[in-house]
């Protein structure tokens, strides 16, 4: 058994049940510009955040729309699904309740930009469970890069070594897992096909906070 020092904590798919609004919203974007999405496309898009596939959008097919333009949609959209129909995974705010009375400092590493990521939180009282939320936007880094996780733990003030990521995708996990942290996997309908890699990775995978 482990020893949760502190632990850092994806948003999208982990804290959020948001992951499959965030794979209907690439879709969406793709259909508005006669885009369709192959199984290919669908295969790579498991291995990226939202942002991540707005940028291989962008790149790839030559979008009618600067880059810019196209994240302000993209986000806008989000941002009203956060506001009236994502909720929290199920038994996460308990969770990190008790977190909270044992002592265990927290954040949100996510690939969400932070002022989104900070609304969509608060709206379910979330936010102040957490010391600070940080984005890969503001750091430059994806979390497939082990600094990035090394970084994060640090302003919690513990290695990465004496740090429990709790992550549903598996790009994410292999990064936290080269960075030397505890990593439990979130299961979600959207990592349904790393479920095994997930497994072999993580000390443990769970389908609801109830199980810790």
């Amino acid at each position: 058994m482990w020893t949760m020092k502190a632990a850092i904590f994806d948003m999208d798919g982990t804290v959020l049940d948001s992951m499959e609004q965030w794979r209907a919203q690439s879709v969406l974007l793709l259909e508005r510009h006669g885009i369709e999405l192959s199984d290919e496309l669908r295969a790579s898009l498991r291995q990226m955040s939202g942002v991540m596939a707005v940028k291989l959008y962008a790149k790839r097919f030559g979008v009618k729309l600067n880059m810019q333009e196209i994240m302000e949609t993209y986000l806008a959209d989000m941002e009203r699904r956060y506001m009236t129909e994502i909720v929290p995974k199920p038994g996460v705010a308990a969770y990190l309740e008790r977190l909270g009375r044992e002592g265990v400092p927290c954040c949100i590493a996510t690939a969400t930009p932070r002022p989104l990521a900070e609304r969509a939180l608060a709206r379910h009282g979330l936010l102040d469970r957490f010391r600070f939320v940080v984005s890969t936007q503001e750091e430059r880094r994806g979390k497939d890069d082990p600094e990035f996780f090394e970084l994060t733990a640090s302003r919690l003030g513990v290695t990465a070594a004496q740090c429990t990521v709790f992550e549903d995708a598996l790009y994410a996990i292999q990064g936290a897992q080269k960075a030397g942290c505890t990593v439990i996997g979130i299961a979600d309908p959207t990592n349904l096909s790393d479920r095994a890699e997930m497994k072999r990775l993580c000390v443990r995978v769970i389908e609801t906070y109830a199980e810790l």
